[in-house]
């Protein structure tokens, strides 16, 4: 009995060892492992079904739909950001705009202060004697 085990191990390893040895198919019989080397049962070749084809082809069109979409929607969000962009940008014009213009009236009526003479002394009033403290 062992002497028959130990012949199949010995043929065994003869038929890998020529490598004529007929394991799992889309297996390495050296590793165990499936190997992009080794086939996997068709010997047809390349064949592909006209089902196959044809879902291809289904995906492809559905793909190139998709992408026109795709690229339509993102010109579109780029011309909202630009017209949002205009539009704050123009509010910011306005605002900057009634800002000068509230400036303007603030330094006009301080001019009209300045020219009566009531203002006039408050203003010298700051001028004259300050206390400045001495630098040791």
């Amino acid at each position: 009995m062992f002497r028959e085990k130990k012949a199949r191990r010995e043929e065994r390893r003869s038929f890998r060892e020529s490598d004529n040895f007929i394991g799992v198919q889309g297996a390495n019989s050296r590793i165990g492992y499936p190997d992009a080397t080794t086939g996997t049962g068709s010997s047809a070749g390349n064949v592909v079904s006209e089902w196959t084809k044809q879902k291809i082809e289904e995906d492809e069109k559905r793909m190139a739909t998709a992408s026109r979409e795709y690229k339509a929607a993102l010109e579109r969000r780029g011309n909202e950001m630009r017209r949002l962009k205009m539009k704050s940008a123009r509010r910011r014009r306005e605002t900057m705009g009634r800002a000068e213009r509230k400036r303007a009236q603030l330094k006009a009526r301080a001019r009209e202060k300045m020219d009566d003479g009531e203002t006039m002394v408050n203003t010298w009033g700051m001028m004259t004697e300050q206390v400045l403290s001495s630098i040791m």
